[in-house]
C-alpha cells in the first residue's frame, strides 16, 4: 500500500496549522490499519458501539448488517478519513487500492463486530451478519446522516489537484471531518432474503469508487 504524495495532499488552506502538519505525517496504511483495529476493539471492549439489521426499501428482499464502529482518538479519527494514507487517500491515488484497503478495513474490523453483535444477537444469526459483512460491496463510511460531519466540517481545507479540478470549492470533498463524536459506519453488503446472495446496492452501484477517486465524496 502507499501514501498520496505531501504536496499533493494539500492542506495549506487548513486553519489549524498543527492538525495540518500531523496529518502530512500520517503513519503507514499498514500501521493505521493496526492502529484502528485496536482502537475500536478497546472501545468495543468497554460497551461502545451498536448494530442493527437494516430491511431494503429501494433493495426489497433484502437485509444488510450496519455496525457503528467507535475510536478511541481523534488523530485516529482523523489520519482514517483525512491523512494521506488514509481511507480517502487510498481511493485518491486509485479505485483499485481504494477498494483494496476498504475490503482490509472489513476484515480488521470483524472482530468488533462480532463483539457488538454477542451483546445482542437481534435474533439473527453470526453467519448471515458475517455474510453480509464479507460481501463484496461492504465499505465504511462517516457516520451521521446525510454525512453529517462533512457538513459541519470547514470548506476547502482539503485541497488535492484531481479533487479541486473536479468540484466546486464549497464541495464534501474538500473537507476534512473530524466530528467529536467518533464513531463510523461499517456496513454491509445486500443479502438476498430468498437464497443468501450478495446483491449490489441499487443506489450506488458500480460509480462509488469512481466519485471517491475524483471527488473525494460520495
Amino acid at each position: 500500500m502507499q501514501m498520496v504524495g505531501a504536496e499533493e495532499w494539500d492542506l495549506s488552506n487548513m486553519r489549524d496549522r498543527a492538525r495540518a502538519a500531523r496529518l502530512l505525517a500520517s503513519p503507514e496504511p499498514e500501521i493505521l490499519l493496526t492502529t484502528v483495529a485496536k482502537e475500536a476493539s478497546a472501545a468495543v471492549a468497554t460497551g461502545n458501539g451498536h448494530w442493527c439489521w437494516q430491511d431494503g426499501e429501494e433493495m426489497l428482499g433484502c437485509g444488510r448488517a450496519i455496525f457503528v464502529l467507535p475510536l478511541l482518538t481523534s488523530g485516529t479519527y482523523d489520519f482514517l478519513f483525512n491523512g494521506r494514507s488514509g481511507y480517502r487517500a487510498q481511493y485518491y491515488l486509485s479505485c483499485e487500492e481504494g477498494e483494496h484497503f476498504d475490503a482490509l478495513l472489513v476484515e480488521v474490523l470483524l472482530g468488533s463486530a462480532r463483539s457488538i453483535f454477542e451483546r445482542d444477537t437481534k435474533g439473527h444469526w453470526w453467519d448471515d451478519v458475517c455474510r453480509s459483512l464479507r460481501g463484496a460491496w461492504s465499505k465504511i463510511w462517516v457516520t451521521g446522516k446525510n454525512s453529517e460531519p462533512f457538513q459541519d466540517a470547514r470548506e476547502g481545507e482539503l485541497r488535492p489537484p484531481r479533487w479541486v479540478a473536479n468540484v466546486p470549492h464549497d464541495t464534501f470533498g474538500l473537507r476534512a471531518p473530524l466530528p467529536p463524536v467518533l464513531d463510523f459506519d461499517l456496513k454491509g453488503t445486500w443479502i438476498s432474503n430468498a437464497d443468501k446472495s450478495e446483491q449490489q446496492d441499487k443506489e450506488f452501484k458500480d460509480d462509488r469508487s469512481f466519485r471517491l477517486h475524483t471527488r473525494g465524496f460520495v
